[in-house]
């Protein structure tokens, strides 16, 4: 969508001079801080009142509670490679 168009080149470019390898939801958050009337959610406004740097600062608490936390995409994606539903709340399951 445009929005989408709108947001991406942003995450993605806050997200490689961070070094990372691929973009997350902070990076979203980061970028959309930039341009507000681009959310859809009503419950995300509090987050992007917060700036990078905030943001940045907040980042290990995001991360440990993050789906996308580096620690867990192992387990993903060897679910994900021999068929298995990955259930982030109870782990593997076929």
């Amino acid at each position: 969508t445009r929005t989408h168009a709108k947001i991406l080149p942003g995450h993605w470019l806050l997200a490689s001079l961070a070094g990372e390898q691929s973009i997350r939801s902070v990076h979203l958050l980061m970028a959309l801080g930039g341009k507000p009337n681009l959310a859809r959610c009503d419950g995300l406004w509090p987050l992007l009142t917060l700036g990078q740097s905030q943001l940045e600062r907040l980042r290990p608490l995001l991360d440990a509670q993050s789906d996308e936390r580096p620690d867990l995409q192992p387990e993903i994606e060897l679910a994900q490679g021999i068929g298995l539903e990955f259930d982030l709340t109870e782990g593997v399951h076929a």
